[in-house]
């Protein structure tokens, strides 16, 4: 058993995630379109939060109001800023508050109604060219759960959730990496990560188990047309079919010790000569990391977030152990990459046939 030095994703250095964020959330502010009712709205929504008593929350809740409800929120903004600078030089009463905001609302409407139609529209967000493949298959992960364009703010919010959280988890890249051939993935979740594999062409098959309904018709809905299959199981009991790659993320601590035991010694016969399994689990040895991760996952699990039964973490040494002995040569790679979590991924192997 040995530990491998850390992993670093690299961007090509024309391509700068930071300015891509800050041009996609700009987009995002100013909405769809500029047309006239929504620009009317937009005014009347900054004159309210300008109003007494007005408080940094309601400012800072206005972008994201805009943003659910696709207003611009850069026409809002303005309008609690001119609004709060009036208040500042002469004083006014609510009522002449109110009555301010309502005329500019009409203003801004027949602006907007004035100004020519092609000036109004808005291109959408689009990647620039030099963005790397592995943010392009991410992109395309995302857009099969929901469209970044829709009116409806709830799949705007999935696209989002979808795509930023490939991005931030640190073990998708590394997984990415280490996959080939056929994948099985238990605990899948909705799906993303194995799919990933898929667009990204790493792997030529997957197929995802997990026991809640909601999440996995969510992944059958994005898998349609891919070479993928998932269905609802409990890791316990559900048969593992055999694969080149096996995944168990964020799965093992919902146990008790000896099913997380059964369960290993499970995927680790599922995995083909030559193939690997894949564990990733925060590791209970590792101090104040370790706290971090079990307050993080037993919040997330209070919510509903995540539907485990319980949270008990292990040290990583003793889960290595167990795949020894069930014929696979481990290494622990740490998996978490700036985070304050203990996040380790231990890479099983089974040697090929001689």
């Amino acid at each position: 058993m040995r530990f491998s030095p850390r992993f670093s994703p690299r961007f090509s250095p024309r391509f700068s995630p930071l300015r891509e964020e800050a041009r996609r959330l700009w987009r995002e502010l100013r909405g769809p379109a500029l047309e006239p009712l929504r620009a009317a709205v937009a005014v009347a929504l900054g004159g309210l939060a300008s109003m007494p008593p007005a408080t940094a929350a309601r400012v800072l809740a206005l972008p994201f109001l805009c943003i659910w409800f696709q207003l611009d929120g850069a026409i809002a903004l303005v309008s609690t800023l001119g609004l709060a600078v009036a208040r500042a030089m002469v004083p006014l009463s609510e009522r002449a508050t109110a009555g301010a905001t309502l005329a500019g609302a009409v203003v801004a409407a027949a602006l907007v109604a004035a100004t020519p139609r092609g000036w109004r529209s808005r291109r959408p967000y689009e990647l620039p060219p030099e963005t790397p493949p592995w943010v392009i298959a991410i992109e395309r992960v995302a857009t099969r759960y929901a469209s970044a364009a829709s009116a409806r703010p709830t799949e705007r919010t999935q696209f989002q959730w979808v795509r930023t959280k490939l991005l931030g988890d640190p073990v998708a890249k590394i997984v990415a990496e280490l996959a080939a051939g056929t994948v099985l993935d238990v605990g899948c979740g909705r799906g993303a990560l194995a799919l990933l594999l898929l667009l990204l062409g790493r792997v030529s098959r997957v197929h995802g188990i997990d026991w809640d309904a909601g999440k996995i018709a969510a992944a059958a809905r994005a898998a349609e047309g891919l070479d993928a299959s998932f269905v609802r199981g409990d890791a316990r009991t559900t048969p593992f079919e055999a694969a080149d790659t096996v995944l168990l993320i964020d799965l093992l601590h919902y146990f008790a010790v000896d099913e997380q035991d059964a369960i290993l010694a499970r995927a680790a016969a599922a995995v083909r000569p030559g193939g690997r399994l894949l564990v990733r689990e925060a590791d209970a040895a590792a101090g104040w990391r370790s706290f971090v991760t079990l307050l993080e996952e037993r919040t997330f699990t209070f919510l509903r977030v995540n539907r485990g039964e319980r949270v008990r973490f292990r040290p990583a040494r003793e889960l290595a152990a167990r795949l020894e002995a069930a014929g696979l040569s481990c290494e622990i790679r740490p998996a978490r990459a700036g985070t304050p979590f203990s996040n380790v991924l231990i890479v099983g192997r089974r040697p090929a046939r001689g």
